[in-house]
């Protein structure tokens, strides 16, 4: 099968260390005994800032070593429970995993569940595809990294094994190469991008299997008297439904504030430095987690008990109420759209969805159009002015979706950023704005760093980042150049 992708396909935001180490007594030696000595012998507090980073990194490619050498035992355990099920008398070949599972727990002081899962990501990377096994021993991803890996292999359907390994296989010629590079949760948004990209089809029936395996809605009590009502259903239904608890739980606080200062027949309320909100420069009694559950009883017309009353539980507003308007975006390209490509659409804050879902969804939804350069990638330019108009704000933020600054994965209270600054650069436009959250773009100067261009931070030890922008519809690579004709 081949790789619909392309290796370097790019989901979500990564980074690489420019930083050259090659001074380092420790730099580009095989993880293992003589890299080992070299970590004993050296005497860290002696390291310049840069060199402790180089060498913490040195240390963790001897983790990824130890680790892989852990997984291959974990395997071979389980072989030899499965290599002697039945001979010590009948009915002991079915349980051979379930024995193996607790030795393995009672030797690593784990639960069971645990045990299992690791023995199950040990099995896929010493056995079913060991290149993830070589990629763990030579330092090139971590244990984690791997364990996200294994994960999304373990998704894919087994009746067919042959189909199955296949798959595998190319979703790890697509991944690993710059596997190391995500954060896991950034990497496990990719591999199954990665995964629905190749095997659509199976996207589609997982999907519809794990939703009717896992739609529910349970209650289960917790300590001082607090119950837990959790709803697992469609994503999609689910941000919506949590959205619309968010708009009627402000609207409340609002209402509360509102009759609380008519009844008191004070000024209205402000905010604390800190933002919350305040009465008189008191705080409110409830935190919005608390409005958020105080709307949902109210949307069932039932009054909260369990937490200090308000004004607005005995107030219901009258009439019909308006329905706040939700903000679900869907981006899916246009082939897939119009049922003439089968790509992988993406809900920003949650990852992949299936073709189908996605025409589905997007088939009642409202349309934004984006047209951009088609060598750049860059939509707007505003000139010399200082701030983005609104349509380059919203550009921005759906193209960029979360902080720039590598290991940042806010999401929330963005700032838009010039790179390099606006008094160096007072030029506004796409291609030098990016989303930087309100600690890496405020304070970075204090704290020693810098943004010499787009998506490179240089550290206060020294040390340079090179940040992958984030793409959610990622797009093979192009095909390489013809060779030259011959000159005859």
């Amino acid at each position: 099968m081949s790789d619909p992708c392309g290796k370097l396909c790019v989901m979500a935001t990564a980074w690489i260390d420019r930083t050259r180490d090659e001074d380092d007594a420790w730099f580009e030696v095989p993880a293992g005994p003589k890299l080992a000595a070299i970590i004993e012998e050296t005497e860290i507090e002696r390291l310049n800032g840069s060199q402790q980073i180089s060498f913490l990194k040195a240390c963790e490619r001897m983790t990824s070593w130890a680790q892989a050498f852990s997984a291959t035992s974990m395997a071979a355990a389980l072989n030899t429970y499965q290599a002697d099920a039945g001979t010590n008398g009948p009915g002991i070949d079915s349980r051979a995993d379930d024995w193996a599972e607790t030795e393995i727990a009672a030797a690593l002081h784990v639960s069971p569940r645990t045990a299992a899962h690791r023995i199950n990501t040990a099995v896929i990377i010493t056995e079913h595809h060991r290149q993830i096994r070589t990629a763990l021993c030579q330092g090139h991803i971590t244990y984690s990294q791997a364990t996200v890996i294994a994960e999304a292999i373990a998704t894919i359907d087994r009746e067919n094994p042959h189909t199955a390994y296949d798959i595998g296989y190319d979703l790890l010629e697509a991944v690993l190469p710059t596997a190391g590079n995500y954060p896991p949760a950034r990497l496990r948004e990719r591999t199954r991008h990665l995964l629905d990209r190749i095997a659509p089809e199976a996207a589609t029936t997982r999907r519809k299997k794990t939703l009717r395996e896992r739609t529910q809605c349970n209650l289960w009590n917790d300590t001082d008297a607090l119950a837990t009502l959790a709803i697992t259903g469609m994503t999609i239904d689910i941000h919506a439904l949590h959205q619309h608890l968010t708009a009627h739980a402000e609207t409340l606080r609002d209402a509360d504030i509102t009759l609380t200062e008519e009844a008191s027949g004070q000024h209205p309320g402000n905010q604390s430095v800190d933002g919350s909100e305040q009465i008189h420069g008191q705080p409110t009694n409830r935190t919005l987690g608390q409005w958020r559950v105080a709307a949902a009883l109210h949307l069932a017309g039932i009054a909260p008990l369990g937490m200090a009353p308000s004004p607005t539980d005995s107030h219901t507003p009258s009439g019909k109420r308006d329905t706040p308007k939700l903000d679900i975006r869907i981006i899916i390209d246009l082939p897939t759209a119009l049922s003439l490509a089968n790509h992988p659409a993406h809900l920003p804050g949650y990852g992949p969805l299936d073709p189908d879902l996605a025409r589905h969804l997007a088939a009642s939804g409202t349309w934004t159009r984006w047209i951009t350069d088609p060598i750049t990638g860059h939509l707007l330019d505003d000139g010399n002015r200082r701030l983005p108009t609104a349509g380059l704000a919203r550009y921005i933020h759906a193209r960029d979706h979360r902080c720039d600054a590598p290991g940042c994965s806010r999401t929330r209270t963005l700032d838009i950023d010039h790179v390099p600054t606006y008094a160096t650069n007072p030029h506004t436009a796409a291609r030098t704005l990016s989303l930087a959250c309100i600690t890496h773009n405020r304070q970075r100067e204090n704290a020693g760093w810098t943004t010499p261009e787009s998506h490179t931070w240089t550290t206060q030890l020294g040390r340079t980042y090179t940040t992958i922008p984030y793409q959610p519809l990622p797009q093979p690579d192009p095909p390489p150049p013809e060779p030259d004709p011959p000159p005859f």
